[in-house]
């Protein structure tokens, strides 16, 4: 499964366009089967990740406007330093964005909605250990 998630950046782009994201799908989906019956790895269930697990969805909905603003405000900076303040800006922004919006409107679902939906630890989460 990633070996063919790998070799995609190889492919013509007619074969891109008309099969590899089918392949693509699918090999997550063989990587996604081999390994949810395993235990988790070290470090997958730290505060950190944690972290990120809860704010994904906030960091998906808000990084087109995070690096959109790196890419105004750091365009001449060499490309690792880009790369870096565009990941930093991203974070921050997801991060922001679930505790002002996200976070709150899952505590109203869960104050006008109880029990509907499973709910999460709301609680916010603290990087150091």
């Amino acid at each position: 499964g990633l070996l063919l998630v790998a070799s995609v950046s190889l492919l013509p782009p007619g074969v891109l366009n008309r099969y590899a994201f089918t392949l693509v799908d699918i090999a997550f989906a063989a990587v996604l089967v081999a390994v949810v019956a395993r235990p988790p790895l070290p470090g997958a269930t730290s505060r950190a990740v944690r972290a990120v697990a809860l704010a994904s969805y906030s960091i998906y909905m808000t990084h087109t406007v995070a690096l959109e603003a790196t890419e105004r405000v750091a365009s001449g900076l060499p490309a690792p330093l880009h790369v870096a303040v565009g990941l930093a800006a991203v974070a921050a922004v997801g991060a922001a964005f679930y505790a002002a919006v996200e976070r709150p409107s899952l505590r109203l679902r869960e104050r006008l909605l109880p029990g509907r939906v499973p709910s999460v630890s709301l609680a916010p989460i603290a990087l150091s250990p």
